[in-house]
C-alpha cells in the first residue's frame, strides 16, 4: 500500500515526480487488486465443490429412501397377498392389485434413479 502520510508522499513527489507516483501507486492497486482476484477465485471454487458435494450426499440420500420405499412396497405388497388368499374378501383382493401397482412403480422409479445417478458419476448427464 502507498504511504499515507503526507509528507512522506510530498518528499517521494518531489523526488521521483508525479508521474513516477503515480505509477507506483497504480502498480499497487494493481497488484491488490490481483490478489482479490484469485481470493474471490478460490471462494467461487470453493462454494462451486460445495453445492456439487450437497447435491451428490442428496443424490445418495433419496436413492436409499427409493430403494427402501420399493423394498417396503414389496413387503406390504406380499403382507396383503397373504392376508386375500386367506380371506378371499374382494376388497383384500383389489388392495393386493393396488399394492402390486406400487411396488412396482417403486421399482421402477428406484432404478431409473439409479441409472441417471450411474450417468452422472460416470461423468455424463442424466435426463
Amino acid at each position: 500500500m502507498p504511504p499515507s502520510d503526507p509528507y512522506v508522499i510530498v518528499g517521494l513527489v518531489a523526488v521521483f515526480g508525479t508521474t513516477a507516483w503515480n505509477g507506483i501507486a497504480q502498480g499497487l492497486a494493481t497488484r491488490k487488486k490481483e490478489k482479490q482476484d484469485a481470493l474471490d477465485r478460490q471462494q467461487i471454487a470453493e462454494i462451486k465443490k460445495t453445492g456439487i458435494d450437497t447435491h451428490t450426499l442428496s443424490n445418495s440420500a433419496m436413492g436409499v429412501i427409493l430403494k427402501l420405499s420399493a423394498v417396503k412396497s414389496r413387503q406390504i405388497y406380499m403382507l396383503l397377498k397373504r392376508i386375500a388368499e386367506l380371506t378371499k374378501d374382494p376388497g383384500d383382493i383389489a388392495a393386493v392389485d393396488v399394492a402390486q401397482i406400487e411396488w412396482i412403480l417403486a421399482e421402477r422409479t428406484a432404478g431409473k434413479h439409479e441409472g441417471q445417478q450411474e450417468t452422472v458419476d460416470a461423468g455424463g448427464k442424466a435426463r
